[in-house]
Parts: C-alpha cells; structure tokens; sequence
C-alpha cells in the first residue's frame, strides 16, 4: 500500500506528519497485515532524509529525487510505504500521485493554504476521472494555534462547498514538541529522559493527533482497498467531511 503525503506549499507539516505515521506504523507493524513500513523521499528540501541520518529509527528509507527513480519503485505488497511529496506542483508530484493508493494533504488553517492547494486538487481529480477513482484523497488541518478559531471556521466553509474529497476530523497542533523529537531523528512515538514534564504531557497529545489520523487513514484504506491496514479496525463509524475541488 503506497500512502503519499502532499502539499506544494512548504511549512504545512508535510514531513511531520509523513514521518509519524511511518514511526506509529512500525511500531504496530505485528497488529497490521503488512510486514514492513519504508519511507520515500521525493522532496528536493531532503528533510525527510535528513531526519532518519539523524536518528535510529530503524525505518527504511528510499529518496527518489527523479521521477524515473520513482516510477522504477516496484512496490512490495506486503509493504506500507509512506511517501513524502515533492514540495512543487511538477511531474514528481504527478509521479506520486499517479502511484499512490491514498493521498493525504496536510492544509494550515488560512487562507493562503487554502488558495495554495488549488493545483494539487486539480491534479488529485484528473487523476481519479482517468483510474476509476484512485488515489482516495483526504485533507487533514495541519498546525493549529492554540485558542483559534481558524480551525473551525475551515470546516465550515469546506461544509458549504461541494463534495469532492475528504476532510478528516484528526488535526495535528502546532506544537513544538514535533519539531524538538525531529531535530535527533525521533517521532513523537520516541521517549527521551530530557523531556521535562511540560514535553512529556505534549508528547503525549501529539501521539494521540498521529493515532487519530492514522486511524481515518484506515478507515479510508478499509472502504477502498481489499487489504485493510489494521488486522482489527475499530467498529465505530467515522463520519468525514467534504472537500471541494477547488475552496
């Protein structure tokens, strides 16, 4: 299963979210029914590369810095692999899109980011009207502030526009706690006695932030592929919003 996280628009949490879901993935890889997770780093920034020489996430990592690279990627089934996307609407993104079964878009609740991801949009649905609907493509709020209301006011314009794709209910804060565990090559799933108690107590939200998504991701994956992600998927229902092609 290839699962690209993208968005054109740097600074959006992109990586960070690519990363922890590769590291919560691999944690649970014996409740899953693929035996491995591998990272794919197509962005040219190399962040995400960067990351795992910094640590010892013992994940596996590809960077695919050409399409032709990308394309010759011959993906093992009984492997999830995680693609962080290129940081430009070109033909690597369209490269990713064209090979992923799920597509996630991080998004800011602003709207510049909301004006920003028009192109990938445009690309995710011409993709989907030319292979029967694949990739699925979920959006996911990225960065909240605390005590804003952007968050909010987000969902309710994407409630008033036309369904396209998925928004999902999970959202990751802007919290400086992904950025410390990133900086030595770690997720937030990674404990450090440096913490103090203040970072353990974020640490802990932040985890729950990437299980939530990891969670709908399923879900997703469960509706539109035969091979679920999780062995045992919680039953309850998870209702998710629209996304308009263009917002």
């Amino acid at each position: 299963m290839i699962v690209c996280v993208l968005n054109q628009k740097g600074g959006c949490g992109k990586t960070t979210i690519a990363l922890n879901l590769a590291s919560y993935w691999s944690d649970l890889i014996h409740n899953l029914n693929f035996n491995k997770v591998t990272l794919v780093d197509t962005d040219h920034q190399r962040s995400l590369t960067d990351w795992h020489a910094a640590g010892e996430s013992g994940l596996e990592l590809v960077a695919a810095d050409r399409v032709s690279m990308l394309e010759r990627l011959m993906p093992d089934p009984d492997t999830i692999y995680i693609i962080d996307g290129a940081s430009k609407a070109d033909d690597m993104c369209i490269a990713s899109i064209k090979l992923a079964d799920i597509v996630i878009v991080p998004i800011k609740p602003s709207p510049m980011d909301q004006w920003s991801v028009t192109p990938i949009m445009r690309m995710l649905y011409e993709r989907q009207q030319l292979a029967d609907g694949v990739p699925t493509a979920a959006f996911v709020i990225s960065m909240t502030a605390a005590n804003s209301t952007l968050d909010k006011d987000m969902r309710q314009k994407f409630d008033q526009c036309e369904e396209q794709f998925n928004l999902l209910h999970a959202s990751t804060a802007d919290r400086v706690i992904y950025k410390k565990s990133a900086m030595i090559g770690n997720s937030v799933f990674d404990s450090n006695p440096r913490y103090t108690q203040s970072e353990r107590t974020s640490l802990a939200k932040a985890q729950g932030e990437i299980q939530s998504i990891a969670l709908e991701v399923s879900h997703l994956a469960n509706k539109t592929m035969q091979q679920p992600i999780q062995k045992e998927v919680e039953n309850n229902e998870i209702k998710l919003h629209a996304v308009p092609t263009s917002v």
